[in-house]
């Protein structure tokens, strides 16, 4: 038989708010999904880091790299839509790599039939993924070259046509999507 065990849990407001907890009692906070220790101290305990949230360990020298996610939704209209990446560092970072989804089927004029997305400003030129399909649901798994990016990087996302050639545009559709990236900090001495 198996016996469920259950931590006190509150919001991030409550807990930061909240008297301190017994020394090594844990709680959830669900408001960012991650566990609080606390050392009967500490107003509101120490918030574990969740991984997303980990550098890679500093060098010897103070020197550290993190990766994060930046997503958003993209409205598409014409041949091409440039965006830039909200949420992209204001320093230089790497582009690790890109995927998306279509959120809201794609319509469009002209025998579109899929699309492309590539850089448009401050990358190498390279497409990131080509011929997605149009329908909701859809997905592409993008890898590119690790590539050197920054806050005011642009890309677009091109109508294609069944021959794998840009053409067409767009009348309608929402695609998301996710980028990895990864940031590399100086050393502190």
């Amino acid at each position: 038989m198996s016996v469920q065990v259950q931590l006190r849990r509150d919001t991030a407001t409550n807990i930061v708010n909240a008297p301190t907890g017994a020394q090594g009692e844990l709680w959830v906070d669900t408001t960012n999904w991650r566990v609080i220790v606390n050392d009967n101290a500490t107003t509101g305990g120490h918030p574990a880091a969740k991984l997303s949230e980990v550098p890679v360990g500093p060098s010897s020298n103070g020197a550290t790299a993190s990766f994060a996610w930046v997503e958003q939704a993209v409205t598409l209209s014409g041949s091409s839509t440039t965006f830039t990446l909200s949420g992209m560092p204001s320093y230089s970072a790497i582009l690790m790599g890109i995927s998306c989804r279509v959120t809201t089927a794609i319509t469009g004029t002209g025998g579109i039939s899929g699309f492309g997305i590539d850089y448009a400003t401050g990358g190498s030129g390279y497409n990131l993924s080509n011929n997605i399909g149009l329908t909701t649901g859809t997905t592409a798994n993008g890898a590119s070259l690790p590539n050197y990016v920054g806050n005011s990087t642009s890309l677009n996302i091109n109508a294609m046509t069944s021959s794998g050639h840009l053409g067409g545009a767009f009348a309608a559709g929402v695609v998301r999507v996710s980028a990895l990236v990864m940031t590399i900090l100086p050393p502190t001495s």
